[in-house]
């Protein structure tokens, strides 16, 4: 019999997802469930017996396991991580293809496949790592305002994302651009730049789909570039999507393994963090291709 260790952050989803319901659906699977709060201490010890590593939560909960995992070292080990999306955006679900019901998903586990995951490394202010994203600019602007107005949300998923949509619109269009030099393997772009993007993921908070291409474990990253000049071009995109629209998001990535950046503001965003450093920030970024394995659904590969 496996044994599934369940990483759960108990304030995310409904009564469904309880750590009782929880707990329960995956022993009905067929597995032994060992529990642990992220609201508790000692989360992060991974007993010697376990083959799963499951996380409950929305992206804020797997980044939060996953630095875990790379500040202890656990990934001397590699546990292959399962993912039960409970968030208002579960992007890096959807990234990987897991937007099924939580009882489809636990079933999947039996007949997954591995799918590789790639981390960002960040020098010159500490040593963070991303997950998603990390950049620079109206976005950035985007993620504060969203956490000075977190007490005045609704807690419904619709309403926080076309929120997070609208307050990026507006930004965007008063939003001042600033002086950045960027050097995308050996390449230079400088410019003045409203939004500087470097991705691992397809997906930008309010699941704003704004690098399609991207492929999560090719040690690749793109870059995303949106300059003064093509504000009203980003505008419109966020418009139509906080309209309920279909439009593509027509800026051409840049790819590339490691990436500088030279920005003249002060601040920057890691993830869903805002990180605040002297200006100008000076950055150097670099894939850690397949760092992470995920369960993904598809045949046998466990």
């Amino acid at each position: 019999m496996k044994v599934v260790k369940l990483l759960h952050n108990p304030k995310a989803g409904d009564q469904q997802h309880s750590k009782k319901k929880l707990v329960e659906l995956i022993e009905s699977k067929g597995y032994k469930c060992l529990y642990a709060s992220l609201k508790k201490s000692g989360w992060g010890k991974i007993e010697s017996s376990v083959d799963i590593v499951a996380i409950a939560g929305g992206d804020g909960t797997v980044i939060k396991v996953v630095n875990k995992f790379l500040r202890r070292s656990l990934i001397d080990r590699k546990f292959p991580l399962a993912l039960l999306p409970m968030g208002t955006a579960n992007n890096i679900a959807t990234a990987l293809g897991i937007t099924q019901p939580t009882r489809e998903v636990i079933e999947s586990w039996k007949h997954a496949m591995i799918r590789k995951y790639d981390i960002g490394s960040v020098h010159g202010i500490g040593e963070p790592a991303f997950v998603e994203s990390m950049g620079f600019g109206a976005f950035t602007a985007t993620i504060r305002k969203m956490q000075s107005i977190e007490k005045q949300l609704e807690s419904d998923p619709e309403h926080r994302l076309s929120t997070a949509t609208s307050v990026f619109r507006d930004i965007v269009h008063s939003y001042r651009g600033r002086k950045c030099k960027v050097i995308a393997d050996g390449v230079s772009y400088p410019g003045k730049f409203l939004m500087i993007e470097i991705m691992n993921t397809p997906f930008i908070g309010p699941n704003l789909d704004i690098n399609p291409t991207a492929e999560l474990g090719d040690g690749i990253f793109e870059v995303i570039l949106v300059s003064e000049g093509q504000r009203e071009q980003l505008y419109r995109y966020l418009e139509d999507k906080f309209l309920g629209g279909q439009t593509s998001f027509s800026f051409q990535p840049i790819k590339a393994r490691k990436v500088q950046l030279e920005w003249e503001g002060m601040n920057m965003h890691i993830d869903g963090e805002i990180v605040k450093a002297g200006r100008p920030i000076r950055v150097h970024i670099e894939a850690r291709p397949g760092l992470f394995d995920f369960l993904v659904p598809g045949e046998p590969a466990i």
